[in-house]
């Protein structure tokens, strides 16, 4: 039975993997340059108009990868800063939202930067 479905599969069933040097030639993934990163605050001289990500320091949120993933595929141009998920800390609001983690902080438009674009 193994026999008549492998005879069976079409070709398409199994593709190799692409060589590290077929990798590395793919043009978004050597043209773009690394996004910023910051630990645990961003500095206020940072550009307020790319979205900022919130994530874990410690690489481990499958939420907070796929976030991460998602901007990178899509070429997104982002800051990074890397929070301890332990340490709770209380935003300019007061509300302790850099625990909830991932988090995304879109730049703020109004309706004259929609407007004039």
């Amino acid at each position: 039975l193994l026999l008549i479905a492998t005879t069976l599969s079409p070709s398409w069933a199994f593709t190799p993997p692409p060589s590290w040097e077929a990798l590395q030639s793919t043009p978004s993934l050597t043209n773009r340059p690394s996004p910023p990163i910051y630990h645990d605050i961003l500095p206020e001289s940072v550009d307020s108009s790319l979205p900022v990500l919130y994530r874990d320091k410690d690489c481990i949120c499958a939420a907070c990868e796929s976030v991460w993933l998602a901007l990178e595929v899509k070429n997104v141009e982002y800051v990074t800063v890397l929070v301890d998920k332990n340490n709770a800390s209380e935003d300019d609001d007061g509300d302790e939202q850099i625990s909830m983690l991932p988090r995304i902080s879109w730049p703020s438009t109004t309706d004259d930067d929609n407007n004039n674009k």
